[in-house]
């Protein structure tokens, strides 16, 4: 509640003000010594805003015309461009892709973070790259301090139900309904079929490891690097490789114990210049790092996926 005084005699209380009306009253009061409240709408014009913005349509977070929906209640689809914490690490600025200069963006304040690690996960970084995103919310401009996002939109997440991820990614969809038929000519495949071997043992630095994306594998290298992510939760354990293409491990902070059950918890020490073999599914890196946009990863998620074959 905010208590407005505006004269000698007269006072009035704004009550539940949105973070951006609290910014814009005291821009206000910077600017000119005084309030001046804004004109309240007739009763006919929130009945249609509100039969307008109730229906079921799902709004693009790429359309130009998305600004004609502020202060609507909406819901808006699109593919995040980016994730990135605030500078004191503590909150989220998810981006979407859109207009230059103007795309939509999701405002998760530090006390929204545990929320949205409750509904995406502790790796929500990882699963939020490149995803395309649900998002319900009211559409604000942006009320933060960044010039360069002085046209932005935002929708500030508080909520763990308003978001989802959804995938238009084949890799990801469920397998379609098996369509063989079993005829005398084709017979149907007994219960003991062996399932499908691992890949032959692949060299971590090799150029044709990316001919290999998607299948499950055993790769064997001479780790380089072995870094925190910024958060200081996740690890990537990266190979001598080529360069700018060189493979890595992801280990996510809920992964983080099991790596230490396979290795000990001075693993950082152990795996330094180690040659190792890592067990697991090959697949493009889904991070938002520019950098390692070429690179190959393995996801660790099982202690018995990771194996240190020498320190020489």
């Amino acid at each position: 509640e905010v208590l407005l005084r505006e004269g000698r005699w007269q006072s009035r209380i704004l009550r539940s003000p949105t973070p951006e009306e609290v910014t814009a009253l005291l821009r206000r009061l910077t600017a000119i010594g005084s309030v001046v409240a804004a004109p309240q709408p007739s009763p006919e014009q929130v009945a249609i805003k509100e039969t307008s913005s109730g229906g079921s349509q799902v709004l693009d977070a790429a359309d130009k015309n998305l600004a004609q929906h502020v202060q609507d209640a909406v819901s808006v689809v699109g593919h995040v461009a980016r994730v990135s914490w605030t500078t004191a690490h503590n909150a989220v600025n998810i981006e979407f892709e859109g207009p230059e200069s103007a795309g939509l963006l999701i405002w998760v304040s530090p006390s929204a973070v545990p929320k949205l690690k409750e509904a995406l996960g502790e790796d929500f970084e990882q699963k939020l790259a490149g995803a395309k995103v649900q998002i319900r919310g009211r559409v604000l401009k942006y009320g933060g301090t960044k010039s360069e996002w002085k046209n932005r939109l935002q929708i500030t997440f508080d909520n763990k139900d308003n978001i989802k991820i959804l995938s238009d990614d084949a890799n990801n969809a469920p397998p379609p309904p098996s369509t063989t038929v079993a005829t005398p000519e084709q017979p149907k495949p007994s219960a003991d079929v062996s399932p499908k071997p691992e890949t032959a043992a692949l060299d971590a630095a090799s150029e044709q490891l990316p001919d290999h994306v998607d299948e499950n594998v055993v790769v064997t290298g001479r780790v380089k690097l072995v870094s925190w992510t910024a958060a200081h939760t996740g690890i990537n354990i990266e190979f001598d490789g080529p360069k700018n293409a060189n493979l890595m491990i992801w280990v996510s902070p809920k992964s983080l114990p099991k790596l230490k059950e396979a290795l000990g918890d001075d693993f950082e020490q152990k795996l330094k210049d180690a040659r190792l073999q890592v067990r697991g599914k090959l697949q493009k890196y889904a991070g938002v790092d520019p950098n390692w946009k070429n690179r190959l990863q393995i996801s660790f998620d099982n202690k018995d996926q990771i194996k240190i074959l020498s320190n020489d």
